[in-house]
C-alpha cells in the first residue's frame, strides 16, 4: 500500500447537500481554488469521510500542512455566518498562512460583533394607561 504524502497545505471541506452553509463555502471554496492554485482545496461530503459526522458541524474546514493538522474550523460564524463571500474565506485561511491575500481588513469586520436591534414597537407591547 503507497500513500504519497502531500507537501504543503492542503484544505479540506467536509459537506452535506442541502444545507445552506455548505452551499455558500462550497461556491467559496471554488473559487478559491481557481485563485490560489498553489494550495490543494478539496472536498468531501462529510458522512463519506466521518461515519455519523453531524449535520450541525457542517460545513467544516481542515487545514493540513505538510500532512499534519493545523486548524479546523466549524461553522460559518468565523467567516460572517449566512453573508459569508470568498473574501471572508480567504481572509481566515490568509490568517493561518494557508494563502497570501491582499485583502487588509477582514470583510466582515464591519458587522462582525455588532448587535442589531429591531426597535420597532411589538405590537403586543404594553403601553401605560
Amino acid at each position: 500500500w503507497y500513500q504519497r504524502r502531500v507537501r504543503g497545505f492542503v484544505c479540506v471541506l467536509l459537506y452535506q447537500d442541502g444545507i445552506v452553509a455548505c452551499e455558500l463555502m462550497l461556491e467559496a471554496w471554488k473559487k478559491l481554488a481557481q485563485k490560489f492554485r498553489s494550495t490543494k482545496f478539496v472536498k468531501i461530503k462529510a458522512t463519506d469521510a466521518i461515519r455519523n459526522y453531524p449535520d450541525s458541524n457542517t460545513p467544516t474546514v481542515l487545514v493540513y500542512k505538510d500532512g499534519k493538522v493545523l486548524t479546523q474550523i466549524i461553522g460559518i460564524n468565523r467567516y460572517g455566518g449566512l453573508k459569508m463571500t470568498p473574501d471572508d474565506v480567504e481572509w481566515e485561511l490568509a490568517q493561518v498562512g494557508v494563502v497570501v491575500t491582499e485583502l487588509e481588513e477582514a470583510p466582515h469586520s464591519a458587522t462582525q460583533g455588532r448587535i442589531f436591534v429591531n426597535l420597532k414597537r411589538s405590537p403586543f407591547s404594553a403601553t401605560a394607561a
